[in-house]
């Protein structure tokens, strides 16, 4: 069977998938070479970015199972 979901779910589903490809993305950067040419507190900035987006992707992920 089959589930449908609601507009609103479908905007956290879209939301999800965006939020993951930009997470992952950021968190390739990071362990990239290119990593090393930035500013020490910029990277230190850009991975409590990952870390906040990391969470935010977790509390989707759980009202996600909750549809």
């Amino acid at each position: 069977m089959t589930k449908s979901f609601a507009a609103q779910q479908v905007l956290v589903l879209v939301e999800r998938d965006n939020l993951k490809e930009k997470y992952e993305a950021l968190g390739n950067f990071l362990l990239s070479p290119k990593a090393r040419d930035i500013e020490p507190e910029e990277k230190y900035l850009l991975g409590l970015q990952h870390q906040a987006m990391g969470s935010y992707l977790h509390v989707l992920n759980k009202r996600i199972e909750r549809f």
